[in-house]
C-alpha cells in the first residue's frame, strides 16, 4: 500500500490512480509506506471510551465505541496504519 503526499489518499498498488496529483509523473516521489506513529501501523488503537475493555465500567454494557471489542481504527491514520 502507498500513500499519496499530496491528497493523503492510500491507494493498493493494483488500484487506479485518480489524484490529479497521483497521475503527475513529476510528484511520483510523493508517495510514502510510513507507518502510523499512534498505532505503529497496526491500524488499529485501544478503544479510549472503555480503555480497551470493551465494557463501560460504570454500566457493564457493551462499549458502543468498539462494538464490545475493546479495540477500534486508529483515528490518526483512519485505518490504514500509514
Amino acid at each position: 500500500m502507498q500513500q499519496c503526499g499530496d491528497c493523503l489518499k492510500v491507494y493498493d498498488e493494483s488500484e487506479d490512480v485518480t489524484c490529479p496529483f497521483c497521475l503527475d509523473d513529476e510528484r511520483s516521489n510523493s508517495f510514502t509506506d510510513q507507518s502510523c506513529e499512534v498505532c505503529y501501523g497496526e491500524g488499529i488503537e485501544e478503544c479510549t471510551e472503555c480503555n480497551g475493555e470493551g465494557i463501560i465500567d460504570y454500566t457493564g454494557e457493551k462499549c458502543l465505541g468498539c462494538n464490545g471489542t475493546g479495540e477500534r481504527d486508529c483515528l490518526d491514520c483512519n485505518g490504514t496504519g500509514l
